[in-house]
């Protein structure tokens, strides 16, 4: 008989969704100081998301959906598993 196991993937680490931003900014041939102005943000604003400092908002979403072509939802959902995987960790540690 087969040993129930967990299948969930919960690792113990997390990506700041700033990482994939950075990567497709870069794929895109633009530079973060063009997108911030198109979306309407300091360009510090941008460096902040991109460092895990500040959170991608659902405006911020919207906007780079409009400016960069992927949808809002794929950065809100990056951002929920940023930050879902970060309170996991802190709790973890906790024990």
């Amino acid at each position: 008989m087969a040993k129930n196991i967990k299948s969930a993937f919960m690792p113990n680490y997390a990506i700041p969704r700033g990482e994939t931003l950075k990567e497709t900014i870069q794929s895109m041939g633009v530079t973060r100081a063009q997108v911030a102005q198109q979306i309407g943000r300091p360009k510090k604003t941008l460096d902040q998301i991109m460092q895990g400092k500040v959170p991608v908002t659902h405006d911020t979403a919207i906007q780079l959906e409009r400016v960069l072509g992927v949808p809002a939802c794929f950065w809100n959902n990056l951002e929920r598993n940023y930050r879902e995987t970060i309170e996991r960790l802190r709790k973890a540690r906790k024990r």
